[in-house]
């Protein structure tokens, strides 16, 4: 059979500076898209990326960063690649002004195709030079040089050199390594003196930084107010990311009156510049009705623009929305492709999700490994449920069985506060399951779950005050457990009431009781 090609395909990208502004170089550039069979998509290499730009930082889109695709144990695939999105044009944020690389003829992109970064760039230097371009670039290469180790030490002092000039961009690195603790031990004096610097320059990454440091201090209104007027200053340029800021200080109350209305506007503001962020919490409001009129189809539509983003919440939100059939159709497999999109992201209650979706069927056929592997991401992840649902797994469910692990993970769940956790670790305890028999610790963990309403733990606890099994004998407080677990409907219990009151055990003696509740269980 003969192989068909897959159709070439490219990538447009604007190259911009990494404060936001114009590059020298304006005008949209084309790289090849890579077609990449083992995810049936086209992808976009790093190394074509700085073959043209070889001082590119990162890629995103109006504001939003986009990762490197990762395997299924969330490391790098190699070479570095990103999702191609040919229907827009992305940015290509540099660090440094440094032209694209051109062939002997002057052409820009020729040396997509000849493989080329620049060696030399990495090569010994004298770094006493007091030209500060160099040495801001420097300490860029010695930050970010893919292919030798980084020297933290070397690119601070290089940045510390270019920022004592009044080099702004210097300024924010040496006050964001400050504020990070990257190559120098934390510091918020110094990271506050450098990111001021850099802001008084009209700097808008610093002025978000510095409005950022101010909203995470003391708290005290001069605080706030101080971040506020920082990130208005940042607005004021445009950012798309200080008006999603300014949307978040809104929506939240920090520093100011919560206002959800005056917080739509900014995220709309961001949002109609296509910041991911601000589009699926533009969505948000309008699912929730925070701040405009509650709108199902409106939610879709901009959780959809940030989704195809990447945005990993607003993928899961959509399947969520298809799951449901929440202003949309139901659509269980269009609930599976999306909620796949956010687990491969790392999303965890997504990863749970795409498990339960395995485990029961919907939008998938059945699958219980799946079921287990997403289970087990989102578990490791710290979700109690995905923690819980491997505990049931391990007790029999579906895997080989082994009481010990299903302990150890309805112990994970049950300390985050996993009713259906602390129930179960109840019954291992009562019934010498996986652990020695401990009618105290059976007592212990069926008391947290009933005092979530959990029903059958309250029923248990009713049948140890009866038995005195764990605590003390007590048939008022069995007759108040078991009366709480009856009221939900759990049909021991109202047998066992009815027991009760038949023999007037810790109440009077009542055949019309004791007939009542016996009819309840009786009809169950």
């Amino acid at each position: 059979m003969t192989k068909v090609a897959a159709e070439r395909k490219f990538q447009a990208f604007r190259p911009i500076n990494l404060n936001g502004t114009s590059s020298p170089w304006p005008g949209i550039k084309h790289i090849e898209a890579r077609f990449d069979p083992k995810i049936q998509e086209y992808v976009v290499l790093w190394s074509d990326v700085t073959s043209l730009y070889r001082n590119a930082n990162h890629i995103e889109t109006d504001g939003v960063a986009l990762s490197f695709l990762i395997d299924e144990n969330f490391e790098y695939i190699k070479p570095f690649r990103i999702r191609a999105r040919l229907d827009i044009v992305l940015n290509i944020v540099l660090d440094i002004v440094i032209p694209p690389q051109a062939d002997s003829s002057g052409e820009l992109g020729a040396a997509i195709t000849q493989g080329g970064v620049d060696e030399s760039a990495r090569e010994e230097r004298d770094t006493d030079m007091e030209d500060v371009s160099t040495q801001y670039d420097l300490g860029v290469i010695y930050m970010r040089d893919e292919d030798a180790p980084r020297d933290l030490a070397k690119a601070f002092e290089c940045f510390l050199k270019a920022a004592k000039q009044g080099k702004d961009s210097a300024q924010y690195i040496l006050g964001d390594m400050y504020l990070t603790g990257t190559g120098v031990p934390k510091d918020r004096a110094k990271a506050h003196y450098w990111l001021l610097k850099a802001a008084n320059q009209g700097y808008t990454s610093a002025q978000r930084a510095l409005g950022h440091m101010y909203l995470s201090g003391t708290g005290n209104p001069e605080d706030c107010a101080k971040a506020l007027d920082w990130c208005l200053k940042a607005v004021n340029q445009g950012s798309a990311n200080a008006q999603f800021d300014l949307g978040d200080i809104y929506e939240k109350g920090y520093g100011v009156s919560q206002d959800y209305t005056e917080a739509f506007d900014w995220y709309f503001k961001a949002a109609s510049q296509g910041h991911a962020a601000a589009q699926y919490n533009l969505g948000k409001m309008y699912y929730d009705g925070n701040g405009t009129p509650q709108d199902y189809a409106k939610a879709f539509e901009w959780y959809l623009k940030a989704a195809n983003q990447e945005h990993a919440t607003a993928q899961y939100d959509l399947g969520k929305m298809y799951y449901y059939g929440n202003g949309i159709p139901r659509g269980y497999a269009k609930a599976f492709e999306w909620c796949l999109k956010a687990a491969n992201q790392g999303h965890a209650t997504a990863q749970y999700d795409l498990g339960k979706m395995y485990y029961d069927g919907n939008g998938t056929s059945p699958d219980d490994a799946k079921a287990f592997e997403w289970y087990l991401k989102a578990a490791n992840q710290g979700h109690a449920t995905a923690q819980y649902n491997l505990g049931k797994m391990y007790y029999g469910d579906v895997t080989p069985q082994d009481y010990a692990k299903a302990v150890e993970w309805y112990l994970k769940a049950a300390n985050q506060g996993n009713m259906d956790a602390q129930c179960s670790l109840g019954y291992m305890y009562l019934h010498c399951k996986g652990v020695t028999q401990d009618y105290s610790k059976a007592f212990e963990w069926y008391l947290k779950a009933a005092n979530q309403g959990k029903a059958v733990a309250q029923y248990n606890l009713g049948a140890m005050y009866y038995d005195g099994n764990g605590t003390s004998q007590d048939y008022a407080k069995a007759l108040d457990w078991y009366l709480k677990a009856a009221n939900q409907g759990e049909a021991v219990a109202q047998y066992n009431l009815g027991e009760m009151y038949y023999a007037g055990n810790g109440v009077p003696l009542d055949y019309s009781k004791a007939f009542d509740w016996h009819l309840k269980a009786a009809k169950q």
